[in-house]
């Protein structure tokens, strides 16, 4: 049953998030779409979201040590997240082939 609970909540997550991208980007490509939905589904990004959200005090008890460290490696991220982010896009055309892609 736990399993069948786990793919049904996947399954579910998935397609909020399919549904959610592609009424943002309405012309985005299925590349556009899967690449978006995979980045934003990944563990890391999952994992990110419950830091930035408190929700990972629900994972581990309030004296782990587990916590605090993926509290640093969030911190950690962000900085390199705005470096990135103000240098440009790691992906090839970047923002802007992104851009191109959707308006046509």
């Amino acid at each position: 049953l736990r399993d069948v609970i786990f793919n049904v909540g996947n399954a579910s997550l998935q397609l909020s998030i399919v549904k959610e991208i592609y009424n943002l980007y309405p012309t985005a490509t299925s590349g556009d779409i899967h690449l978006i939905k995979t980045s934003t589904s990944s563990h890391d990004v999952l994992a990110y979201i419950m830091v930035k959200t408190g929700l990972v005090s629900c994972l581990y008890d309030e004296h782990a040590n587990a916590a605090s460290e993926m509290r640093d490696s969030v911190n950690e991220a962000d900085k390199i997240g705005v470096q990135h982010w103000e240098d440009g896009w790691v992906l090839p055309g970047g923002q802007h082939e992104f851009q191109r892609r959707i308006k046509s």
